[in-house]
């Protein structure tokens, strides 16, 4: 599912002063992850049958943009509330999950320890 939009997503982010960029390889997907300004932004890729952890944050706020793929962000009742061509802010003790095949764009607050898990597929 990865596709030229995700480089053109890290070249876009490079020309504007980005730093530190991350790829890290997670049970559900990947995630590329990199500083701009004082947010945390990533690029996320959850696989086909994988979702991240049900979580809610205490003090992070996030804005995720859902651009390729046929999943999207669950609250935790599983009702969708963003899809591919849809964003949503999630702001602190909103419970949240993601399910793919999606690929999305998200901006945060600089609290990246901030995962309060509420079940996870994974054991985490």
């Amino acid at each position: 599912m990865r596709s030229s939009l995700v480089s053109a997503l890290m070249a876009a982010a490079e020309d504007v002063g980005a730093v530190g960029d991350t790829n890290q390889s997670k049970p559900w997907g990947r995630e590329l992850s990199f500083m701009l300004d004082d947010c945390l932004t990533k690029v996320i890729t959850v696989l086909e049958g994988k979702r991240t952890s049900l979580q809610r944050h205490e003090f992070k706020e996030e804005v995720i943009i859902c651009l390729a793929g046929n999943g999207g962000v669950q609250d935790g009742d599983g009702n969708w509330i963003c899809t591919t061509g849809q964003s949503i802010r999630i702001t602190p003790g909103m419970v949240h999950r993601t399910v793919g095949p999606i690929i999305l764009f998200e901006v945060q607050t600089n609290f990246p320890d901030d995962v309060i898990r509420i079940s996870d597929d994974f054991g985490r």
